[in-house]
């Protein structure tokens, strides 16, 4: 077995008197695509938010790479490889496809964004131009290279989640954490997801997916991690996870597993 690329231990996150998550233990294999699964109000977006730091933790700890994230801040953890989407996607309507994708590389840029768009200094423009083939090379992987010029907006919901993708991609991660990948997409649209989360998965990024479709987990994730009410109810392989008793009370429901 590879050695982990993220451990949690203890980990919780209370908002007032409400626990969202208790205490939950993870460990996320290296190089493998991992899903969370659970109903509603289980907690798998606010882990989400606690690993990239959007929330402080209450309690316990978070290890990425065997460092301690600790209180290092959201902007600062794309520095430590660890990029995400969202499920409702925010993307930059007043930029171009490409434009977008460009902005993933920039906090690893030499320059800042405004001298890299102004294009105020000659390394600064050349650098640009290294930044625009690179978010090219990441638009053509998800299959939008054709569209680089349009309004990122224009696109529909699919290629919207397709850009959101590889704009994640073009801060390089190591991790990479999709909320609800396959929401609002068609059968088609879905079993291309599954493609390319298959493809990223071989560049040798580890993928963490929360996902409510079943059949596009347990097609896809090759380790399955059950959550309930804040807590770790059980995980394995999606085999296993569809014939735990925990996990179809819990969540899948008796005519899911048949």
């Amino acid at each position: 077995m590879n050695e982990p690329i993220l451990v949690t231990r203890n980990l919780g996150k209370s908002f007032g008197g409400i626990v969202a998550l208790d205490e939950v233990d993870l460990s996320i294999e290296t190089g493998k695509i991992t899903a969370i699964i659970g109903p509603n109000g289980a907690g798998k977006t606010t882990l989400f938010n606690l690993i990239t730091g959007v929330y402080p933790v209450s309690t316990g700890e978070i290890h990425f790479q065997g460092k301690l994230l600790g209180r290092i801040p959201a902007h600062k953890r794309a520095h430590f490889c660890i990029a995400r989407t969202f499920q409702h996607i925010h993307l930059f309507g007043n930029m171009t496809v490409l434009e977008n994708v460009m902005t993933g590389q920039h906090p690893r840029s030499s320059y800042g964004f405004l001298e890299a768009a102004l294009r105020l200094l000659p390394k600064a423009r050349r650098e640009e131009e290294a930044i625009s083939l690179k978010a090219m090379r990441y638009l053509n992987m998800v299959g939008l290279g054709m569209h680089a010029s349009q309004n990122a907006l224009s696109l529909p919901l699919g290629q919207q989640k397709l850009l959101a993708i590889a704009r994640a991609l073009a801060t390089e991660p190591q991790l990479l954490l999709l909320d609800e990948p396959g929401a609002g997409l068609n059968r088609l649209e879905k079993r291309e997801l599954s493609d390319l989360i298959h493809r990223i998965r071989e560049l040798g990024i580890s993928v963490i997916l929360v996902e409510h479709d079943m059949p596009l987990v347990m097609g896809l994730a090759e380790w399955v991690i059950v959550l309930d009410s804040g807590q770790k109810i059980a995980e394995g392989t999606a085999a296993q996870v569809q014939k735990d008793q925990r996990v179809i009370s819990a969540y899948l429901g008796e005519e899911e597993v048949e």
